[in-house]
């Protein structure tokens, strides 16, 4: 039996109009560091910022808005 669920998901990655708060990229990075456990990033994600994704290498996104437009 293989597990190709995530092991967390963290969020809200940036700022958006729901999101108050955000983790970031730093705190991302910074985080995972400290696990090999596979990480979800959700929050915030949109077409303004969907090319930082690429620099913090996530196992995938959650961005219900991003998908939708």
């Amino acid at each position: 039996h293989i597990n190709l669920s995530p092991n967390y998901y963290w969020g809200p990655l940036f700022l958006s109009k729901k999101n108050k708060k955000e983790l970031g990229i730093y705190k991302f990075i910074n985080l995972s560091k400290k696990t090999k456990k596979k990480i979800i990033c959700l929050g915030g994600i949109n077409k303004d910022n969907i090319k930082k994704i690429n620099l913090i290498k996530p196992y995938g996104i959650a961005a219900i808005s991003y998908f939708q437009n």
